[in-house]
This record gives structure tokens, C-alpha cells and sequence, in this order.
């Protein structure tokens, strides 16, 4: 029989607090319940659930998470018929618990940024959390006009770099700095550097 089971929230490296919207679907005909499985890090079981009020072979419902430890988790579905045989599995799809408040700290550093830039410049940046990493991290750039453009990298490394290309910029100078964040369902946390101001001289 053909068929496959999805799950469609929580979304990979997706963030909650309190509570997780859960969503999964199957496509196999004879599917009588949807049964969920939640792991920690290290593998361990911490919570399962059958959802039976199935309709067109959808489950949606609320998963409580407010007495999970922060932290890196994953979901994976099975389609059961009604007979109890399981019909086929999910993926895993990996989330993010954070009910408590992290400590973000983030800093960057460039090369000769006190004196004039032109052409593609790379940040280092140094990131650390408390709790679960950084949801994103996001670099401001504002020259004469007073506009706060922004690029963001949604992957977040406790050393990363991060380009700049100043050639489609106005020469003049700009303020820089970066912008680190923890963004869930119920919860946004910023951290911020001190602004750094670049003269630009393409």
C-alpha cells in the first residue's frame, strides 16, 4: 500500500515555548490514528500521543511543553490502521524548547574597519546562548539616508563569517553592528553589539 506520513509542525529547527501547534498528515488510506513521538537529544523518549480524531487523515492538536528542559528535541509520526499495524513512518523533524529567558551574547570583528572599505568584506562573528543556539542573527547597515538595511542568516554557529559587498552601496560612512535572536511561538530575545561606524570608498 502506498502512502507517507508527514509531519508539518513543528517545522525543522522551529522554536517553542509553552506550547507546539502539532500537525502531521498521512496519505495511507486505512489510517486510524497517528501516533507521536518526542525524543530529546541524547534519544531518550520524553513524550508520546495518539491523536484518533482524524479528519482526511490530518491530526492537529496542542502538545504542552512547559515541563520540558530547554533544548534540542525531535518528532517522528506513525499512520496506524485500526487493527493497530503501523502503516508507515515520518521523518524526524528536529525543534527547539525554550521556556526559560537564555543569555545571548554576540560580537564581530572585521579587518582594517577604521579605515575606508570597498569591495566584499567578512565579519567573524562569536555567538553563545544559554539555553538552545541563536534562532538567527541579524547585520544592520545604515548610511546617510537613515535606512536600517538588514541581511540575516538563520543558522547560527558559535563562530561564523558573514560577507558585506560594498559595491552597489553610496560611498559615505555607515553604522554597523550585528544582532543576535531567539524568536518562538512565545518568546523573542535580542542581543545586540555596539554599533560600529565603516566609511565606504568604492
Amino acid at each position: 500500500m502506498l502512502g507517507a506520513v508527514s509531519v508539518e509542525s513543528p517545522v525543522d529547527y522551529s522554536y517553542f515555548t509553552g506550547t507546539i501547534p502539532f500537525q502531521a498528515t498521512s496519505t495511507y488510506k486505512n489510517t486510524s490514528s497517528l501516533d507521536m513521538n518526542v525524543t530529546d537529544s541524547s534519544g531518550r523518549a520524553v513524550w508520546s500521543g495518539t491523536c484518533t480524531a482524524l479528519s482526511n487523515s490530518t491530526c492537529n492538536q496542542d502538545i504542552q511543553i512547559a515541563g520540558f528542559t530547554d533544548g534540542k528535541y525531535q518528532v517522528q509520526v506513525t499512520a496506524v490502521d485500526a487493527e493497530g499495524n503501523a502503516q508507515g513512518t515520518s521523518t524526524y523533524q528536529t525543534f527547539y524548547v525554550v521556556n526559560q529567558t537564555p543569555q545571548l551574547s554576540i560580537s564581530f570583528s572585521g579587518k582594517d574597519l577604521n579605515k575606508p572599505v570597498k569591495g566584499r568584506l567578512e565579519f567573524n562573528i562569536k555567538t553563545s546562548s544559554t539555553s538552545v543556539p541563536m534562532s538567527s542573527i541579524v547585520f544592520h547597515y545604515v548610511g546617510a539616508d537613515g535606512k536600517d538595511n538588514v541581511k540575516s542568516a538563520n543558522v547560527v554557529l558559535n563562530e561564523m563569517t558573514m560577507g558585506w559587498r560594498t559595491t552597489v552601496l553610496p560611498n559615505g560612512t555607515y553604522d554597523i553592528w550585528m544582532e543576535g535572536r531567539v524568536d518562538s511561538n512565545n518568546m523573542s530575545v535580542t542581543q545586540a553589539t555596539e554599533k560600529i561606524t565603516v566609511t565606504v570608498k568604492n
